[in-house]
Parts: C-alpha cells; structure tokens; sequence
C-alpha cells in the first residue's frame, strides 16, 4: 500500500503544468480577506482577450501584469555613459530578477536611470536597485 506523500507525489506528478500563479495575489486567489480581482479568485491569470495561446513556459515574465510596460526611474548622479559601462560590464548581474536598466535620460534638470521591470515590482526590489546606483555613485567619486 502506497503512502499518503506517494499517492500525493503522483498525483502531483501526472498533473499537467499550470500557467505561472497570478501575479497579484501569489496565486492564492485572495488579496487581503477579498477575492483577487485580478484573476477573479482562481488564482491563474486571466487570459486577454484576443490573445492567442501559448505553450506552458513560454510566457513572457511580464504576461499577465496589469499592465503592458512598466518602467521606474532612480536619479543618476553620475555620468550616464560610466553608469551604462558599468552595467553592461558587472552591474547587470546584480540587479533583482525582472530588472534591466532600459535607458538613462538627461534631457530634464537632472540624470536618471530608467529600468524595465517584468515582474510586480517590491519596495524590497526597488530599495536594491538604489542600493547599487549610490554604491556606484560613491565607487566613482572615490576613483574619478
């Protein structure tokens, strides 16, 4: 006789792979003590209307956010071609999972970084990402 974690495991096992979990709600299906609104309580995504379907694990991380392209800026007070070097060169892999700079802008009053985010974004994420542009920040004052 098989036990109660074997039966489990199979059952697990032989169960087809589900779309990633909603993103709002960690696929749980509640926000706080009411229904996700997001994925309507089920806990999976809702699909978009007019949106072909995709095979699992070939969803992009940002499918099924509520939105199409999210983009948060940090001040940058350095030279944007040192920050850009120094990304592409150790700074990308240190970024958060979902994270990657997308352009540096000094059109305005000030220089700032702006990063592609493809998944819900944290305060806990945000707060590395500044993290590492003042650790830079400082390296360059120290060596420029």
């Amino acid at each position: 006789m098989k036990s109660l974690s074997e039966v489990t495991m199979e059952k697990h096992l032989s169960t087809p792979a589900k779309d990633a979990p909603c993103p709002m709600c960690s696929g749980t299906g509640y926000q706080l003590e009411w229904p996700c609104e997001a994925c309507g309580g089920n806990g999976q995504p809702k699909a978009k209307a007019g949106e072909p379907s995709r095979p699992h694990g070939s969803k992009r991380q940002s499918d099924g956010l509520p939105w199409s392209d999210c983009k948060v800026a940090f001040d940058l007070n350095t030279d944007p071609d040192d920050f850009w070097t120094w990304y592409d060169g150790e700074g990308r892999h240190l970024m958060p999972r979902g994270w990657g700079l997308n352009e540096t802008d000094g059109t305005g009053a000030r220089y700032v970084a702006v990063f592609r985010v493809e998944v819900m974004p944290s305060a806990e994420d945000g707060a590395t990402v500044a993290h590492l542009i003042k650790s830079f920040e400082a390296r360059e004052k120290q060596h420029g």
